[in-house]
């Protein structure tokens, strides 16, 4: 490999990861509210995966978000609400109205609302993501154990 280039310019390589046709998405097919219902929902689609459907209540005003289950993906849909940067949301289950749990304080200063990734509904094995529209922040919690993007072989998932 060579350092320069033929006018003597160093060449550094691309860090940059090239998507190969094995990699994997890490995609949830099911997570649960404090009672037990499935918020995945066919009413939103990403890709062709059906997404994380919650109902949102803001100002006295309701509508639903649908989130991407596609980890890693930070994509949205508001429907029957508008909100801005910086909103603070309450979200609830659309199937039986009840808030969704907070898991923990989220670092922009809000709270990371728990989504269950098992019927156990144990914050051992939960999805925490922030209810302020503009915070990306989420976190996968399994077995205990915080999962970043990082730590994940995309090879063991499909």
């Amino acid at each position: 490999m060579n350092i320069f280039d033929n006018k003597g310019m160093m060449l550094f390589p691309n860090p940059k990861k090239e998507k190969k046709e094995n990699d994997k998405l890490i995609i949830l097919k099911e997570c649960f509210c404090s009672n037990g219902h499935n918020l995945i929902n066919k009413r939103v689609n990403f890709n062709g995966f059906d997404g994380i459907y919650l109902k949102v209540l803001h100002n006295s005003k309701e509508g639903f978000v649908g989130l991407s289950p596609v980890f890693g993906d930070k994509s949205r849909i508001f429907v029957d609400i508008d909100v801005k940067k910086g909103d603070v949301l309450n979200l609830f289950c659309p199937h039986c109205n009840t808030p969704l749990a907070v898991y923990s304080s989220c670092s922009c200063g809000e709270k990371l609302i728990a989504l269950f990734t098992t019927p156990k509904l144990e914050f051992a094995n939960c999805i925490g993501i922030c209810n302020k529209v503009d915070c990306v922040n989420a976190e996968i919690i399994s077995e205990n154990q915080l999962i970043t993007i990082s730590m994940i072989d995309p090879s063991v998932f499909y």
